[in-house]
């Protein structure tokens, strides 16, 4: 089983509510397993930091925004929608 987190020990009973109930889950979890600490920017972050930074066009939607393909479709009038 493979747990990530980016939340020291410490401060898991925040998120579980109940020291005892922390305490259990941690002895369950780290008993005979390996604790892998990585360092850095996390990869998500990154990618909607990213995300974020895309340029505007000039209607204030994103060129790859879903809402700017749908709206460039050409428009039959002839037809209802049901």
């Amino acid at each position: 089983m493979i747990v990530t987190t980016n939340l020291p020990f410490e401060s898991w009973t925040e998120v579980l509510g109940s020291e005892r109930l922390t305490g259990a889950t941690l002895d369950r979890l780290t008993h005979r397993c390996h604790i892998i600490e990585t360092r850095g920017e996390s990869y998500r972050l990154h990618d909607a930091k990213t995300r974020t930074r895309r340029p505007k066009s000039d209607d204030g939607l994103s060129a790859r925004s879903p809402a700017r393909a749908a709206s460039s479709k050409p428009v039959d009038e002839g037809k209802t929608n049901r």
